[in-house]
């Protein structure tokens, strides 16, 4: 297994316990927080859709979104999650897909949803990436995606993101629903300007953006 790799798996070992506190809506719970980005009020904009999750790492990510019609998380890391976490994949009603960072074995458009959470700064190579995202979201598909901006890289997140690659590389091939950016706050709570309206960052500063759209 390579460096990368164990740093993600020595991550998801660290911060499982925050993820899955969301789960339990302490302090602020995954199903609302995938809903605050897509600026829903419930699932049911997901109703009998094909729904994605790049980058779901071994949180049960689309537990919430009974109303789809396929729940799919996407990781290259799933066969090592399913080791781990072998009893909690049982019950969470999706399917995990294992792929490669050049291949996501899926069919070309496949997906009415993708969504898209802290994942994009994880990945080694950003364009074919990007490019397999693409490939995967049909003509007025929606992608759904929180990405970190301007964060120095390291083992774990080896892409420092800002707005100018991510819309050169994917944000341009979508018509925007939503963009919306902000501060990232310390602690737990990192998402907290965005959930009190505090909208706006300086160019150079770390931060979030939330992204709604529609492939053209």
């Amino acid at each position: 297994m390579s460096n990368k790799k164990d740093s993600e798996l020595h991550f998801w070992k660290r911060e499982k316990p925050y993820f899955l506190s969301l789960l339990a809506e302490d302090p602020i719970p995954l199903k609302k927080l995938y809903l605050a980005i897509a600026e829903e009020n419930n699932d049911k904009f997901l109703k009998d859709k094909n729904v994605g999750d790049f980058g779901c790492g071994p949180i049960c990510s689309l537990k919430w979104a009974n109303s789809a019609k396929l729940r799919i998380g996407i990781d290259v890391l799933v066969l090592e999650y399913s080791k781990i976490y072998r009893e909690q994949f049982k019950n969470d009603g999706m399917i995990y897909v294992a792929c490669t960072e050049d291949y996501i074995p899926i069919p070309s458009n496949f997906f009415d949803v993708m969504f898209n959470v802290n994942a994009m700064d994880h990945v080694q190579d950003f364009k074919r990436s990007c490019d397999e995202i693409l490939r995967l979201i049909r003509a007025g598909g929606t992608l759904i995606a929180s990405f970190n901006l301007n964060e120095p890289p390291s083992r774990c997140e080896p892409q420092t993101l800002t707005e100018k690659i991510l819309q050169e590389n994917l944000l341009n091939y979508f018509h925007v629903v939503s963009y919306r950016v902000a501060r990232k706050t310390s602690g737990n709570n990192r998402y907290k300007n965005f959930f009190n309206d505090k909208l706006g960052m300086d160019p150079n500063e770390r931060g979030v953006l939330w992204f709604r759209g529609e492939k053209k």
